[in-house]
């Protein structure tokens, strides 16, 4: 047994050794650190430079509504991209941006994305965009440690270029994406959802999730990725503008200028 002098003596001691060990324990890494660790992690910048563009193909289920679908994806290196869904009997719809202009259709009609729509989509979409994060993003802030699916996960605080904040979780130890927390703008109105990314596979040396949880006013779905092909050929005219995007191109530009209010 401790003598009781030894013992103090010994508690003090921690005590003094305490905050040295916290501020150890409790040291982050900046935002850039995470994301360089997060692009090394799912194959490192080389093998992302040497993809010029990609198909992707998955299934969408939400089993509540009993609704099921599948989900195409084209992305190409000069920043373009096309999301093609169709749920069956729900209906098709697109999101397209042709390096220049974004636009939705669905059964509802055709709409021009607005900035705030066109930001998240690129922060998405957009080919590669992991390399990209100083340019989507104003601020990457690392602000603490959360459990995510019983393992410990950095959370960072993600500011958009539209002043828009995301919180982005990174597995401690892995550093992969586990699960984003957004509000997401739609025709519809702002929508908060949450993503849960799993089950990450490489596809010629990129790793990435195969199976998107996602959580959106109070309904969850899940989006698996079937297939993943890099440097894949995009058909000719994939991004062209349609008739009725032409035309809500024309009409908005015909629109008189918005006069500033009088003084």
């Amino acid at each position: 047994m401790f003598k009781i002098r030894k013992t103090f003596v010994s508690l003090i001691a921690m005590c003094l050794l305490a905050p040295a060990a916290v501020r150890a324990a409790d040291a982050l890494p900046t935002g850039k650190e995470l994301m360089e660790k997060y692009i090394t992690a799912t194959g490192g910048r080389d093998a992302y430079m040497k993809v010029k563009s990609r198909m992707a193909k998955g299934t969408f289920d939400m089993p509540a509504a009993n609704i099921k679908g599948e989900m195409t994806t084209f992305q190409s290196e000069d920043g373009k991209f096309k999301v093609d869904t169709n749920l069956g009997a729900v209906g098709t719809s697109e999101v397209v941006y042709d390096g220049t202009v974004g636009w939705q259709k669905s059964m509802m009609g055709v709409a021009l994305m607005d900035e705030a729509q066109l930001e998240e989509m690129k922060q998405s979409q957009s080919l590669n965009s992991e390399l990209k994060y100083e340019e989507l993003y104003k601020s990457l802030e690392v602000t603490g440690v959360e459990d995510v699916e019983g393992k410990p996960a950095y959370v960072v605080k993600a500011t958009g270029k539209n002043d828009k904040v995301s919180t982005m979780y990174y597995d401690k130890e892995t550093s992969l994406p586990v699960k984003m927390s957004m509000v997401s703008s739609t025709p519809q109105g702002e929508i908060p959802m949450t993503m849960f990314m799993t089950e990450f596979k490489e596809f010629d040396g990129i790793k990435m999730p195969t199976v998107i949880k996602n959580e959106m006013m109070g309904q969850n779905f899940t989006v698996t990725m079937t297939e993943i092909k890099q440097n894949a050929e995009i058909p000719a005219g994939t991004f062209d503008q349609p008739e009725d995007v032409k035309k809500l191109l024309a009409k908005k530009s015909a629109a008189p200028a918005t006069q500033p209010a009088a003084k």
